[in-house]
């Protein structure tokens, strides 16, 4: 105080100033610097808790609000949608007895399991060798059915090519915990789309490319005969299904989808190679969607310099081939005596996909 009573009056004044706005600025420093790291803390603890669990008081209101969601769901009455004019077909193969689609019927009710229409989804599955490719890319490629994201998975939650009976039993590596996508989505709202193909070219397929199927030894000379022959298919390495022969595969692996009690759609392969966009059109009328117009229509399934490709091996038919393969009666009836298209049929007289998708008239 000594020193400040001999300044002048003025400067004592002025240095008690700058000392009191010294220590107003250190104390806002503090102040914010100490603001800042419990706004880090805050957040850090944020992002990394679990969510809060909702008060215990209010879980029968909250429960009570989803179950009335849920009832005005399935209450929602949905109008079908707008049957296409029927197109006269120019078609000369031997399955131009119009296109075939089996489970229509089912629609409906999927459409209302999943009023949310961005929550709809189809799967393409079928046995090896029927072109579930070339399904999922013309479908993916002609139907929007949101405006954002897609509705499609690669194959369904069980599997592409494993049999029906597996859903909800069976969980395929994309969805694991393991897997990189790490999600599963609710069964029922993924449609499955099946591929069929003709019985008679289905066999001769499975001979040039088994993929899991266990050909009989007495069939190594002249596959697919004799087709009364066992066979096996390990679908998963240590679950394999035996079967009469490779038409009681054909039988049962598609009966089981035929007879799902959940929603399903079986397509004729020989109607996606011949009028894809009849095929197109109707699993997206099933899954509400809008599909491409005729001059925007896309055959997709693409491989580098194949085309469309009809399966995934390595020498697949492209589509080019494909037309000219499965279009023919006569390479469809090569491999095969009277007597064996007899065995055929006698074995699948009763069989409602064989019957249903037209197969037993055509000749």
């Amino acid at each position: 105080m000594r020193r400040l009573s001999r300044q002048p009056r003025h400067l004592q004044k002025a240095s008690v100033r700058d000392r009191r706005k010294g220590r107003s600025s250190l104390a806002a420093t503090v102040l914010a610097v100490t603001g800042a790291w419990l706004l880090v803390a805050w957040w850090a603890h944020a992002r990394h808790a679990p969510p809060a669990a909702a008060p215990a008081h209010h879980a029968p209101q909250f429960k009570q609000m989803h179950d009335a969601m849920r009832a005005a769901a399935a209450e929602v009455q949905f109008e079908p949608p707008e049957p296409r004019p029927e197109r006269q077909s120019k078609r000369t193969d031997p399955y131009g007895n119009a296109t075939k689609v089996l489970g229509l019927e089912t629609c409906a009710a999927f459409r209302a399991a999943n009023p949310i229409i961005s929550s709809r989804r189809f799967a393409p599955a079928g046995l090896f060798n029927s072109a579930t490719n070339a399904l999922w890319q013309t479908i993916l490629s002609n139907c929007r059915v949101s405006e954002h994201g897609r509705n499609d998975l690669f194959h369904p939650p069980w599997g592409k090519h494993n049999p029906a009976s597996w859903r909800g039993r069976h969980l395929a590596n994309m969805f694991t915990n393991s897997s990189a996508l790490g999600w599963r989505p609710r069964m029922a709202s993924v449609l499955p789309v099946v591929t069929v193909k003709d019985p008679l070219t289905w066999m001769p397929s499975i001979c040039r490319h088994p993929y899991a199927v266990r050909l009989s030894s007495k069939q190594r000379t002249k596959c697919p005969l004799p087709l009364d022959a066992p066979v096996s298919v390990a679908f998963q390495r240590a679950q394999v299904v035996y079967y009469d022969n490779l038409v009681d595969l054909w039988s049962r692996w598609h009966g089981e989808y035929y007879q799902a009690a959940w929603p399903r759609l079986l397509v004729r392969f020989e109607d996606l190679l011949f009028e894809p966009r009849a095929v197109a059109g109707a699993v997206c009328d099933c899954l509400g969607g809008a599909l491409a117009s005729e001059a925007e229509f896309k055959i997709d399934g693409r491989k580098t310099g194949k085309g469309t490709a009809f399966g995934h091996a390595a020498d697949t038919n492209s589509r080019a081939q494909a037309l000219a393969l499965y279009g023919s009666s006569v390479k469809r009836m090569e491999p095969y005596s009277t007597t064996d298209v007899a065995f055929v049929r006698a074995r699948l007289a009763s069989d409602d996909v064989w019957r249903g998708l037209g197969y037993d008239a055509v000749r």
